[in-house]
């Protein structure tokens, strides 16, 4: 295979001899892909079953091929081949035509219900700090910390995902710190891609619409500890799930706690609390090896177990236990997480939040309920076609902790805003109480707006993602809302 920094080609005869399949034909091909929209003269594209028309705009497009387990029907000008075994002879390609890029690299997944992003994104930009290029790949997007574009799905398709090793591989990345998202793990994403070191942070109620019981979700993330390059697994043995999984798994396991010396593991990390506020936190942290603080602006009891976790994710990649606290306490914020805000001309202090499930929605409301020196309110939705399960929780939890909740809308997907809130409201006591907004901007608005100082506002769900905005018919993020609210003023 000839190999270029940046661009990948080979004939498909070879290609497909890797998985034992013969073409007679001579095509060159170079690219794969697993999006329609994003098919190049000469890729083959990646497609379980497409349909007719699909393949039509593919040869539109001069695809060279298409990769399928599932043809339709009729006679097709495109060459169609059919993998027989579909998850791993397209990993198997994948990891062939982009030069098996897992294996330069450091490899550090993240798994669990709620803390991924967070805690992918500090080891990677910690890792930056201590002056060696760190790639991450999540709910955020791809790319270098700072230069990170955005993709659709927290794993990467197995294609998409060997692209964007490859593609940080050639920018001269060492490490890469990524999101394994339980959807990912079933579905084989990560297949051939060769994981260094697991991380888990706990397990709660989410995607009980795909999972159906929470055995199967805690097996779904499993998988990621299983993968036969791990070497090390650092976990969250706090968390029911974590201690479970800490005592199934074998290999070397990196226990990290804030209740007790996890001393019965051979590496371990205990951590405490020392000062925590609005405006930041002291965390100690003593380990198997070590004693070190971490100094951060980051607020939050779930934030200080991010931080503990990046920390001995980063140890256990072999960096200085001191170094790797200075640089994770140089990180101010993590995008779309818990970030605060405030401007001239709104009277509130206001945070951003990505926190979509009961746990995490909670966690986030406890600290800012805490801090507020007066009213917490909430600007809050469900997604709509997902678990619904949650809804009335989450209705709970906000009439608990919040003094003022303005439901509105958090990507509806196909269902209509009514049946969305409703949900939500079935949980609450006195439901009549809550303000319903069906246009994120308006309930954003008058949230900001009508807040007093001493005041927080919470708006939870999307964090840095973009949402459908009814008013504007537009799509934005909450901080472009709210820029937009301050500048009109």
């Amino acid at each position: 295979m000839l190999e270029v920094r940046g661009c990948y080609h080979i004939q498909l005869s070879d290609l497909l001899s890797v998985v034992g399949y013969e073409y007679d034909h001579e095509l060159f091909v170079s690219g794969m892909v697993s999006r329609l929209d994003s098919i190049e003269r000469g890729d083959v594209w990646v497609k379980y079953a497409p349909t007719v028309e699909e393949v039509c705009e593919a040869e539109e497009k001069n695809v060279s091929a298409i990769f399928c387990a599932v043809t339709p029907s009729g006679q097709m000008n495109v060459p169609l081949i059919v993998l027989k075994n579909w998850q791993s002879e397209v990993a198997l390609l994948a990891q062939e035509f982009y030069a098996d890029p897992s294996s330069h690299m450091q490899m550090i997944g993240v798994t669990g219900t709620n803390g991924k992003t967070s805690v992918a994104y500090l080891i990677s930009r910690a890792i930056q700090s201590m002056n060696k290029q760190s790639g991450y790949i999540g709910t955020l997007g791809y790319g270098l910390p700072g230069q990170l574009k955005k993709m659709g799905l927290t794993t990467p398709h197995v294609v998409d995902m060997n692209h964007y090793l490859a593609n940080l591989r050639d920018k001269d990345a060492e490490y890469i710190a990524f999101e394994a998202s339980s959807h990912g793990l079933v579905q084989g994403r990560l297949e051939q891609v060769a994981v260094d070191i697991a991380v888990f942070t706990n397990l709660t109620h989410e995607h009980m619409d795909y999972h159906k019981t929470i055995n199967d979700y805690l097996s779904a993330k499993k998988i990621l500890f299983q993968m036969p390059t791990v070497a090390s697994s650092v976990i969250n043995i706090d968390d029911p799930s974590g201690q479970y999984l800490s005592k199934q798994l074998k290999g070397v396991i990196w226990a990290c706690s804030f209740k007790g010396y996890p001393r019965s593991y051979a590496k371990w990390s205990f951590a405490q609390l020392e000062l925590e506020g609005i405006h930041g936190m002291v965390l100690s942290i003593l380990t198997h090896q070590s004693k070190v603080k971490i100094k951060s602006k980051l607020i939050g009891e779930f934030n200080a177990y991010n931080l503990l976790l990046a920390h001995a994710a980063l140890c256990s990649a072999g960096f200085d236990s001191e170094k790797a606290a200075i640089a994770l306490g140089s990180i101010d914020v993590i995008p779309g997480r818990m970030v605060p805000l405030q401007y001239e001309g709104i009277q509130p202090l206001v945070f951003i939040d990505f926190a979509h499930t009961p746990d995490a929605f909670e966690h986030v409301l406890k600290v800012l309920k805490q801090q507020a020196k007066g009213r917490l309110w909430v600007v809050f939705g469900c997604g709509g076609d997902r678990d619904q399960i949650k809804r009335p929780k989450m209705g709970t939890i906000s009439e608990r902790l919040a003094d003022i909740i303005c439901i509105t809308s958090d990507n509806n997907r196909g269902e209509d805003f009514e049946s969305i809130s409703q949900a939500i409201l079935s949980g609450m006591k006195c439901p009549h109480l809550t303000q319903l907004y069906p246009c994120r901007f308006a309930a954003i608005e008058h949230a900001v707006s009508a807040a007093k100082p001493g005041d927080v506002v919470l708006i939870a769900g999307m964090g840095d993602e973009k949402s459908y905005i009814v008013s504007s018919h537009a799509e934005m993020t909450d901080l472009e809302i709210l820029e937009s609210i301050v500048y009109a003023k």
